[in-house]
């Protein structure tokens, strides 16, 4: 899954996930890969790489419009471990770098299978509060309730981080595109005030001549 922007005016935010998101998928050993594309500029991107994509779902751009592409991208997800059977899900998408304002890099997560490593740390660390935690519902179905609710926070902290790296883009070319505008505005004022004051030089020496020329005779 390569998370994009549906619009542009965002710099290189799409071509650099796009093309972090090629150079790993051909590292991987898998006989079949699919593609599936969040936002139509890095679905152009890939297309246009030879990529094919087999999904794409176009996002709004905001916060309120992650919660319903999600929806549509679980679906998907689920369509394809029930009808094909895939036994792994990669997410490709831009991070913000912290501190530093539209700057970002790409990052790649895994969604499914869920790391063994991980849950292993997990039960070996140190429980942080004083009370034991206690459940009434079978073990099996609270774990696999957790696992869901682990899967769902992970897809939708990609969607935010994307999110938030696109508009710190967006924002930070703006700015720099204000600045390009104030540049040439400064460098307009001057040029016309330079042909200004040669005009009137050239007004004045006009007039002194013919006032010389009448002078004289």
């Amino acid at each position: 899954m390569v998370f994009g922007s549906e619009q542009g005016l965002c710099g290189k935010f799409n071509e650099i996930v796009a093309r972090y998101a090629l150079d790993r998928i051909a590292e991987m050993e898998h006989e079949e890969r699919r593609v599936l594309a969040v936002g139509g500029r890095v679905f152009a991107r890939l297309e246009d790489a030879g990529q094919s994509v087999e999904a794409y779902f176009s996002f709004s751009g905001d916060f309120l419009g992650i919660t319903e592409v999600m929806g549509k991208v679980l679906a998907k997800i689920d369509q394809w471990r029930l009808e094909s059977n895939v036994n792994q899900i990669v997410l490709f998408y831009n991070r913000p770098i912290a501190g530093i304002s539209g700057v970002f890099s790409p990052q790649m997560a895994y969604l499914f299978p869920i790391d063994v490593k991980w849950l292993a740390s997990l039960a070996e660390s140190e429980w942080q509060s004083h009370s034991l935690p206690t459940y009434s519902m079978d073990p099996d179905l609270l774990f696999s309730s957790l696992v869901r609710e682990h899967l769902f926070f992970s897809l939708y902290r990609a969607f935010a981080e994307s999110l938030a790296s696109e508009n710190s883009s967006r924002l930070s070319s703006m700015q720099a595109a204000e600045r390009n505008i104030e540049e040439h505005l400064t460098e307009l004022l001057a040029n016309y005030r330079k042909q200004r004051q040669e005009a009137i030089s050239s007004e004045l020496l006009d007039i002194l001549t013919g006032y010389e020329a009448l002078s004289s005779k």
